[in-house]
């Protein structure tokens, strides 16, 4: 009886059930190899059914007994053998496709970058950073990498920026709560301490001059807000730096949301 004919998961060829391997691209067949192990497994069990009839004649029973339990032993790890096997195989078969599904998410990936970053670029020359913010983040929000984009940090803190006149306008409305505080002076701490500031040792992630720049006003309402509304002057945070910017040139939101709520009493 010929054997059924199948079509490799990998390269779509024909090929037979049998084959332990597509032969035009060298997959795993799961089915072929499968069962060419167990017929592996079945020759060995008979072999050793020949050698406990031979130990049998030759050396009687007592001998016998002891070669079946020999035999049972072996067959047993044969069989455990087989399943780790199998375990492997299906492991290897799933790693693969994992492999596949994630060489295509890259090249889907790399497609959105080259379309979307071109546009990121276009909003920040056109200076139209409202929009910028928020196609960078709907972006974020979609699982896209935009922290590649050469001008993410300009992104983020703008829209710190953003949220921060957003949170003021409750605080106006509403008063000052705790979370209103904690974000508002964290927002303020990355602007004053932005020199100082980047990411895990990467210089090149501080604010380029041109951002800098670009951001003059962004940053010059931030610091108002830090001494005006806050009431932190600027030998305060000179005396808060040592605690409030971290090892890794990082900004410490747990002991920026320590002093915020310390002196929430000062805030306006």
């Amino acid at each position: 009886m010929s054997d059924t004919k199948l079509i490799c998961t990998n390269c779509g060829a024909e090929i037979n059930s049998a084959d332990t391997k597509c032969p035009y691209c060298g997959y795993i067949n799961e089915e072929g190899a499968e069962k060419a192990y167990m017929d592996h497994l079945y020759d060995i069990k008979d072999d050793l059914d020949k050698v406990d009839e031979a130990a049998a004649a030759e050396y009687g029973k007592g001998y016998s007994k002891t070669i079946k339990l020999i035999m049972i032993t072996l067959i047993t790890l044969l069989i455990i053998s087989g399943i780790v096997f199998a375990y492997r195989l299906v492991d290897r078969h799933k790693r693969m496709e994992n492999d596949k599904i994630k060489g295509g998410n890259m090249l889907d990936e790399m497609a959105w970058k080259k379309k979307a970053f071109a546009e990121f670029d276009r909003l920040y020359e056109q200076g139209d950073y409202d929009k910028l913010c928020e196609e960078v983040y709907a972006a974020a929000d979609q699982k896209h990498d935009v922290y590649e984009w050469e001008h993410y940090r300009f992104a983020s803190t703008y829209m710190d920026y953003l949220s921060t006149i957003t949170d003021l306008e409750y605080a106006d409305k509403n008063g000052w709560d705790e979370f209103g505080a904690k974000t508002v002076f964290y927002k303020c701490c990355l602007i004053y301490y932005r020199d100082d500031m980047y990411k895990y040792g990467d210089p090149d992630y501080k604010l380029t001059d041109e951002e800098k720049e670009k951001l003059e006003p962004v940053i010059e309402y931030m610091n108002n807000v830090l001494h005006e509304r806050l009431g932190f002057t600027d030998e305060d945070m000179a005396d808060l730096k040592g605690s409030l910017v971290d090892d890794n040139n990082c900004i410490n939101y747990d002991e920026c949301t320590k002093v915020a709520v310390k002196h929430m009493d000062q805030f306006k």
